[in-house]
């Protein structure tokens, strides 16, 4: 599975909105995985607000990113994912990605 599934849904659908601590994040992220499988490999793209704001058509505002960049931070940290230099161009993050992720697969 590719997906940042529960760690979006814990920062936009709740941790935002409902001004969750960092605590509060992780022991809802925690509650989700009781019952959907933990990933076994997470990446993280560091990439300056502005940046993602102008690669993506999808982000409502600059504020919107800026308010969720310091919990993305946090959650990466806390859930051991691979940090990626965003400002890095967009062939070279992939390749990165692909040859950790080939890595994975061979020591499996």
């Amino acid at each position: 599975m590719c997906d940042r599934y529960i760690f979006d849904t814990v920062i936009n659908d709740f941790a935002v909105d409902m001004e969750y601590s960092n605590k509060d994040m992780e022991k809802e992220i925690d509650k989700f995985f009781r019952f959907f499988p933990k990933p076994t490999l997470s990446f993280f793209i560091d990439v300056p607000e502005n940046i993602a704001f102008k690669r993506k058509d999808d982000t409502p505002s600059l504020k919107y990113l800026e308010e969720r960049a310091s919990k993305y931070k946090f959650i990466a940290s806390e859930y051991n994912m691979i940090r990626v230099d965003g400002n890095k161009d967009l062939k070279k993050i992939k390749r990165f990605i692909e040859k950790k992720v080939s890595e994975e697969v061979r020591l499996k």
